[in-house]
């Protein structure tokens, strides 16, 4: 029991390259981690970890290298190899491999053909899982959701106006399940938020010129790919002829004229990944198969469009530490 807990405890803080780098003068402290964590790496000495990505999607690709690096890295005895999402069938998996799958297609397709092996699903949408795992037995699976909280972009919003009290924001047929809570959030941090509903057939220039006419903020949340090209194209059209800043969801939202986005990180996501990673690996007895979600966010600025409004103009960082306060309140 103390073994397992020192195990724990030590794989949560340092991973074994981070043990080496520890100065010199702190020997005694660096051999007892060093010791240690090669115990507790003993615990799936035999582990071959396999990651899956789609071929053709550039930050998939990005966070698959970059977790391999980082386990060959830190982990040498730790096999790993590589798999496209389009042959999962191809993957030679035994009772000490972990799947690691990128994005909702590879993770969709791993899930079916290996419903039963441990895998660590990454760059999914809660309800592309939610679907995918009503048809899986109960085993072990565990999935960092990509979707940011709502309460998030309001808080972005307020930082990025704070003046404003009549926000926009337009639902789609999967994000309107939010519409209620996101409606109480911006009541509590005491601003209206108007909005409407749409689906793919509707006219968006329609259902969204009401809105953004009469927002002082207009937060684009995400949906179906569809409903996010439909939404995308004029509300960036209807918020430049009507001055209105635009909260985004991704960093081509602020590329494309939105003042800011906030949204999960290629970055964001290796870095959950790996610690969650290396709990598995230092935890014989690990128990962390639940779904996550986003433990942190980016955020990237427009300041082009930011200039023309007149907003303050601030970096990413310290936006970033100001939505923290607006979510956290302020630290002691």
């Amino acid at each position: 029991m103390l073994l397992t807990t020192l195990r724990h405890t030590i794989g949560s803080f340092f991973s074994p390259a981070q043990a080496l780098a520890l100065p010199a003068n702190a020997t005694v402290l660096r051999i007892a981690l060093i010791c240690l964590l090669a115990l507790a790496a003993q615990a799936r000495a035999d582990t071959t970890i396999h990651i899956v990505a789609a071929d053709t999607t550039r930050y998939y690709q990005q966070v698959a290298n970059d977790i391999a690096g980082q386990i060959t890295r830190d982990y040498p005895a730790i096999r790993v190899s590589r798999h496209p999402a389009s042959d999962p069938g191809a993957i030679a998996v035994n009772d000490d491999s972990l799947l690691i799958s990128i994005g909702t297609t590879a993770s969709i397709a791993v899930a079916q053909q290996f419903p039963h092996q441990p895998q660590l699903s990454l760059f999914i949408t809660a309800d592309a899982w939610d679907n995918l795992a009503g048809q899986l037995p109960k085993s072990h699976k565990a999935t960092l959701f990509i979707d940011q909280p709502v309460e998030r972009l309001l808080a972005l919003a307020r930082v990025l106006v704070p003046q404003a009290k009549n926000y926009g924001t337009v639902f789609g047929p999967v994000s309107a399940k939010n519409r209620d809570s996101m409606t109480t959030s911006a009541a509590a941090m005491g601003t209206r938020l108007a909005s409407t509903t749409i689906t793919a057939d509707s006219n968006p220039l329609t259902a969204l010129t009401p809105l953004v006419k009469n927002a002082e903020v207009f937060i684009a949340v995400p949906d179906e790919g569809l409903i996010n090209r439909n939404i995308s194209k004029w509300l960036l059209h209807l918020a430049f002829k009507h001055r209105v800043p635009v909260i985004g969801f991704s960093r081509a939202y602020s590329s494309a004229g939105a003042a800011a986005s906030l949204y999960t990180s290629e970055e964001d996501i290796t870095r959950q990944a790996m610690a969650w990673l290396q709990q598995y690996l230092a935890t014989p007895d690990f128990d962390g198969w639940h779904n996550y979600p986003p433990d942190t966010f980016t955020i990237s600025v427009n300041p082009s469009v930011i200039g023309t409004l007149g907003l303050e103009r601030l970096e990413p960082t310290e936006m970033h530490a100001r939505v923290l306060h607006q979510l956290e309140g302020p630290r002691p």
